[in-house]
């Protein structure tokens, strides 16, 4: 695989429910919450389904909210191993810069 980039919509597009639609009804997208949730330590979904925004405010939760949920997008689309592109990308934050 070649190199692998992630851009991110901007900070203040979050909100509390992010995703939850497409978790209810999409497997796929199940599995890349859940490897999230696993990867990360902490239950992301529950921030993106549930709150609190203060939480999902912070910059590292909101920026994997943003690479999982736009993971899934992206998994409708591609075949390949999309999980364990994300997981590296969650991993992998310090080679994660904001444009713009």
């Amino acid at each position: 695989m070649g190199d692998l980039a992630f851009v991110f919509p901007g900070q203040g597009s979050q909100i509390v429910g992010m995703g939850r639609a497409v978790y209810e009804t999409s497997a796929r997208a199940r599995e890349v919450f859940d490897e999230a949730d696993r990867t990360l330590g902490y239950d992301l979904s529950k921030v993106c389904f549930e709150g609190p925004s203060t939480e999902l405010d912070d910059t590292a939760v909101q920026r994997s909210a943003f690479v999982a949920t736009d993971s899934i997008e992206q998994a409708k689309s591609e075949s390949g191993d999309l999980v364990e592109s994300m997981k590296r990308g969650l991993i992998g934050w310090d080679r994660v810069h904001e444009i713009g």
